[in-house]
């Protein structure tokens, strides 16, 4: 690591586990390289970047190019584009859209802006980076840099560049500061004439804050544009050496992954499809990974969660059972992915806050015991059924499927476009020992964009022959209520299609209230066993029915 110079030098090997490596050294004995000569040269024609800030040295390892690079792209914020040949630095322009250019489309209805947060809960309180320290003899040494925030996460990145201290400092609080000022995104549509902007371009709203463009794309007659807050860089700050680590030689362990189409639980966007990514490593030090996602022939790199999931596998199929209540018959072992991960047990008032709150597959599930049978192996008891609208799915398990605890911080989100909606999305891990892993395949469904279906459907016949229907509405901001409490909507407007299905064939209905009567002479020619179902109408997508069976 002492030598350095703007050559770089790549060379293969394999570990134990046959995992293909790609390393770089910095060579020879002059000035100190750019981090755009660097990511020219580890790119090999496939990078173009003229980021100007100089590091003394850069020990680059993956599985591939892209995952050599990813820590210095992240770490230094180094914007680069896709253009479909190679990857360069954006046309950096600032826009200032004028009012009466957003919420711009074909339909009329279009918000002019969509603003949304992420929670505190999920970002880092305090980031810790490990770097080599030349006036240390190039030891490892480690920076930590802290949010003024109670929730949060603990995040470590490994950043393995030769640095003096003031510069990891800055970079640390640069990275925190920028991980909370992207927490805030904006969605804009401007009108077609706008569709220069592209990806790292600026966008400055009329309340003088400065936005960089994440994605944009063409979308009915629009330039839609997904906005992140930008926030202004630290310079170098006075800082000692920070803390000495023996050693940055960490066992490599393949990641096992499990990918998620989950209902909105407030952890996420609900305009837009998205999955949720799950990671771990079992036998080794939990390290973020890339991610490659294929959807729809297109390409995207992400990062996991700052924090390691925990991962099981059902060794039984989980049989149906009740949503209305405690399911204390049914019971599911489970085995979970390393040695050091654990279930506890939860009393019914952390449950009824959310907490043990797991997908089973497709149904989401809450337990009040998780009972140790075996090493890595727990029995679970004591369960919440089919819970934030999944009761559909109490009857579909098996064993081998997939348990994922939901906890703040261990699941990355990957926003997809509408036209992602149909499609199968393939997940791969790109890890360092992540060479021989198997894509895992997820469906994407949208579920975060679907209000939940109703609940208590209840329909009574009356004795002039009109059938008189009602039902609870329920919301995707509140799960759960206190009886007789007004649920908030969660939609812009309260809406259902109720659909009558019998051997005379089928009725279509619409109302705004979670009733409707239907007159004895609306159903002439309709007699004997007819299904009622009734779905609410959100403004992305419609919810799953809720059905009933009655008679004429």
């Amino acid at each position: 690591m002492r030598r350095r110079s703007c050559a770089i030098r790549s060379r293969t090997s394999r570990t134990s586990t046959s995992t293909r490596l790609l390393t770089f050294e910095l060579l020879g004995d002059a000035v100190d390289p750019t981090l755009g000569e660097i990511l020219n040269e580890v790119g090999e024609g496939c990078i173009a970047s003229s980021a100007s800030e100089t590091i003394a040295g850069y020990a680059a390892y993956g599985s591939n190019r892209r995952v050599a690079v990813m820590p210095l792209v992240e770490q230094f914020a180094v914007p680069l584009f896709d253009d479909g040949t190679l990857l360069r630095d954006p046309f950096v322009t600032t826009y200032v859209p004028g009012v009466d250019e957003l919420g711009c489309g074909v339909e009329d209805d279009h918000l002019r802006s969509e603003r949304s947060q992420a929670a505190a809960g999920s970002l880092p309180k305090r980031l810790s980076l490990t770097f080599y320290d030349p006036s240390r003899d190039y030891l490892a040494a480690l920076m930590q840099a802290n949010a003024d925030a109670v929730a949060g996460v603990e995040e470590l990145v490994e950043l393995p560049v030769v640095m003096p201290a003031d510069q990891a400092k800055a970079i640390a609080e640069n990275s925190l500061a920028r991980k909370w000022a992207e927490r805030e995104r904006l969605v804009l549509r401007l009108p077609p004439d706008e569709m220069a902007i592209e990806p790292g371009s600026e966008v400055a709203t009329a309340d003088g804050v400065v936005w960089r463009v994440e994605m944009a794309v063409i979308e009915q007659m629009a330039v839609r544009v997904d906005l992140r807050r930008t926030v202004d860089r630290t310079a170098a700050v006075v800082a000692d050496s920070g803390t000495h680590l023996p050693s940055l030689d960490l066992v490599a362990a393949p990641t096992v992954v499990a990918v998620l189409d989950l209902p909105d639980l407030g952890i996420g966007r609900h305009d837009a499809p998205a999955l949720f990514v799950a990671a771990c490593q079992p036998v080794a030090q939990w390290r973020q990974v890339p991610l490659e996602v294929t959807v729809g022939g297109e390409l995207l790199t992400v990062v996991s969660a700052s924090a390691e999931a925990i991962i099981g596998t059902a060794l039984s199929a989980l049989p149906d059972g009740p949503t209305d209540g405690f399911d204390d018959l049914g019971t599911v072992e489970i085995e979970l992915s390393g040695d050091d991960q654990w279930l506890e047990n939860r009393d019914d008032s952390a449950l009824a806050n959310g907490a043990n709150l797991a997908a089973l597959g497709s149904e989401l599930i809450q337990f009040g015991r998780a009972v140790p049978v075996g090493l890595r192996r727990f029995r679970l008891e004591r369960l919440l059924r089919g819970r934030c609208g999944s009761e559909w799915a109490t009857a579909s398990h098996a064993a081998g499927e997939k348990l994922v605890m939901i906890k703040a911080g261990t699941l990355q989100q990957v926003a997809l476009p509408p036209s992602a909606i149909g499609s199968v999305a393939s997940v791969r891990p790109m890890g360092v020992a992540d060479g021989n892993a198997v894509a895992i395949q997820q469906a994407v469904t949208g579920k975060a964009m679907r209000p939940p279906p109703p609940i208590d459907l209840q329909a009574a016949a009356s004795s002039d022959g009109t059938i008189v229907l009602s039902w609870v509405r329920r919301s995707r901001l509140s799960w759960s209520w206190p009886a007789g409490s007004k649920v908030p909507l969660g939609e812009s407007s309260e809406r259902y299609r109720v659909t009558l299905q019998g051997a005379a064939g089928t009725l279509t209905f619409a109302t705004d209230a979670p009733n409707y009567s239907i007159p004895g002479s609306v159903l002439a020619g309709m007699s004997g066993a007819v299904t009622v179902s009734v779905v609410q109408l959100g403004d992305y997508a419609e919810s799953r029915p809720v059905t009933v069976t009655t008679s004429i």
